[in-house]
């Protein structure tokens, strides 16, 4: 089962950094002299970067902090390791020398037999194509143990300097950053493992992704083609997820789109997937006013191009809610069990839209990790009685619109007021 928001991604291509229609992460740093690690910058010649344990969403907002190792080490050479669903949003090039993809714990069989047969057949794979002599090996995130193994396998059997968190005492790890929070996206945890390989930073770094002037040109036509022609206008609505339990009712988005037409007099434009195309269709099915789904014909650059047009974005907690900080576009997020959060200030803060109690998110968590449902990318059992976010209602949604309009450029429609 492949990530819904892997497949937003591919299609014709990243689009990474290449002409000046981009939006890039900042931030104070000051670079070290790499000697946190425990060895002189100049003999850190092969390093090997793990973002294993995040999808495409997390990996819009880790990259920031995944490239500044290429400054701190400019003439090393750098591998990524990265899952199927993360590896899509980074790219060989200027600071990766090779992105090898993983599928050690992500999308492999539920059984546990299948699952540890996957597993073993994987590490050896990944073992053969890494190589071995890295100086220095860097895991974001928590670190699973096969993840840390293979840390120390390619290293050199320990020899090289080995970073990460860990919920356990590990000896496999170099040097231990303590447990990862994995109940909040908070940026100074990345901060953290930087600062242990050299790295001074100040403040928490702007998402990024970049996007072409064709990305721009081709959402520009799309939106002709269909008799969009005012931004200020627009609202893009992204209501799919990979898991049911962070997506709303259909029929909510459907009511929520129509009295956004009645209100603001919006054009409203869905995003998702290919295999989300059915499940907007049906949304749009529900609705009174028209509207156009752009499911399963962009990829997350052209995704960004397109909310860099629009003045709101009202969505679930997936990539989209990152991309909307990155292209600083005003956002509504629906978030259930998860904890979204603005990774800097901004001048148009999103607005979160959360009713669900600790009591129901703990055990949204716990049904997560059980049967393997991570391995496999997600559950899109609609059935569950935890699916559907069915605590928000579209007053509560509204309301949150209502306080955005100022910032995002909406104004009330004349008919509304009368």
């Amino acid at each position: 089962m492949r990530s819904q928001e892997q497949e937003l991604i591919q299609g014709k291509g990243l689009g990474w950094a290449t002409e000046s229609m981009q939006t890039r992460g900042k931030a104070n740093t000051r670079m070290g002299t790499g000697q946190s690690v425990g060895t002189e910058k100049e003999s850190v010649r092969r390093i090997l970067l793990i973002v294993e344990r995040c999808g495409a969403g997390e990996a819009v907002r880790v990259m920031p902090y995944v490239t500044l190792a290429r400054e701190l080490y400019p003439h090393a050479h750098i591998a990524l390791l990265a899952n199927e669903d993360a590896a899509v949003v980074f790219a060989p090039g200027e600071v990766f020398d090779r992105v090898v993809i993983s599928r050690l714990l992500y999308h492999i069989p539920r059984s546990l037999l299948g699952r540890r047969f996957s597993q073993a057949r994987e590490f050896f794979r990944l073992v053969w194509q890494l190589g071995f002599g890295y100086d220095l090996v860097i895991t974001y995130y928590s670190s699973h143990t096969l993840l840390r193994l293979l840390g120390y396998v390619v290293g050199g059997a320990g020899q090289a300097t080995r970073i990460g968190y860990s919920e356990q005492p590990s000896r496999l790890l170099s040097r231990q950053l303590g447990p990862f929070d994995w109940n909040t996206t908070d940026p100074w945890q990345h901060i953290a493992l930087l600062r242990a390989i050299g790295g001074h930073i100040d403040e928490p770094i702007v998402p990024c992704l970049s996007y072409t002037h064709a990305d721009s040109a081709l959402i520009a036509r799309m939106l002709l083609e269909h008799g969009l022609r005012n931004p200020n206008s627009l609202i893009v609505l992204h209501p799919g997820a990979d898991w049911a339990c962070q997506q709303w009712l259909q029929r909510r988005w459907a009511e929520l789109a129509d009295e956004l037409v009645l209100r603001f007099n919006a054009e409203i434009v869905f995003t998702g997937t290919s295999s989300e195309i059915d499940y907007i269709a049906g949304i749009q099915r529900s609705m009174h006013a028209p509207s156009v789904s752009l499911a399963g014909q962009t990829t997350l650059p052209q995704v960004a191009a397109l909310l860099a047009r629009s003045c709101l974005s009202i969505c679930v907690d997936s990539a989209i809610f990152e991309l909307t900080q990155a292209t600083g576009t005003a956002a509504v997020v629906v978030a259930g069990p998860t904890r979204p959060e603005t990774a800097v200030p901004r001048k148009r803060p999103p607005l979160i839209v959360k009713r669900m109690g600790m009591q129901q998110a703990d055990t949204i968590t716990r049904c997560k990790d059980s049967g393997g449902r991570k391995a496999l990318g997600g559950c899109p059992n609609y059935r569950c009685p935890m699916a559907g976010l069915q605590e928000i209602s579209v007053a509560d949604v509204l309301e949150a619109v209502e306080r955005q309009a100022q910032a995002a450029g909406l104004r009330t429609c004349e008919l509304h007021n009368s």
